[in-house]
């Protein structure tokens, strides 16, 4: 996704097949709020789905707002207005392809209102001609013979309604060695979710690890990445 501190240049435009502008997040009372990043068209031969998030920084979730939405069916159904409303008018009051929804931290008791809430956000939109897309975490293996734990986050379900299902994946390079965890989920993950609106979600960065028996990864700048290889000359 394109933050609002990012904008899309004309060469990542020709490569790219759908743009996520972000920089919306979602009110207590249902509207929306913030600045969407710039620099990118439609019409222009990728998709635009405006990302609306529970965050402005990932290490700062607003759950409470999400689940306030879900426990109130007037605020609920205001929220899906306005998100229906923001697809045909929010960028320069022209229409885009669809809306991401990327809510995250969302109790798991909260499961059923969720799955409820992406529904009906998909009838609304599919209704004016636009698209859904729903990011959610990466599921977690359960002991031998246990069901994979989704959360808050019915992959079956969502995936039935919406048109596309992203799964944030591990920034652990160790999560996807042959057979290991994100081979597994994906197989798993291909049952619950139509393999057409499956996609993977890789952080593009560069990460540094800290930590070896709990590992945890942090993003740094590609000159950060690049530095231990000291003087780099690249020949174009």
């Amino acid at each position: 996704p394109l933050d609002i501190t990012q904008s899309l240049s004309p060469e990542v435009a020709g490569l790219t097949s759908i743009v996520m502008p972000a920089g919306l997040q979602p009110t207590i009372q249902g509207t929306l709020q913030g600045s969407l990043a710039a620099n990118f068209q439609v019409n222009a031969g990728y998709g635009v789905y405006l990302l609306i998030r529970n965050f402005s920084d990932p290490d700062a979730l607003d759950v409470g707002t999400i689940e306030a939405l879900l426990s109130n069916e007037g605020l609920l159904a205001e929220h899906i207005r306005q998100i229906t409303a923001c697809a045909q008018s929010c960028y320069q009051g022209a229409a885009v392809d669809g809306i991401a929804i990327d809510y995250r931290g969302v109790d798991p008791t909260f499961r059923d209102q969720f799955s409820l809430f992406v529904e009906a956000l998909a009838r609304n939109l599919h209704t004016n001609g636009a698209s859904l897309a729903v990011v959610v975490p990466a599921a977690e293996e359960g002991t031998s013979g246990a069901p994979w734990n989704t959360g808050a986050y019915d992959w079956r379900t969502i995936g039935s309604a919406a048109d596309l299902v992203q799964v944030r994946l591990s920034n652990n390079p160790a999560d996807y060695a042959p057979a290991g965890p994100v081979e597994r989920m994906l197989r798993w993950g291909v049952g619950e979710v139509s393999r057409y609106k499956f996609q993977i979600q890789i952080p593009a960065q560069s990460y540094r690890q800290i930590g070896t028996d709990t590992p945890s990864f942090v993003p740094i700048s590609f000159g950060e990445a690049v530095a231990g290889l000291g003087d780099v000359e690249i020949m174009t």
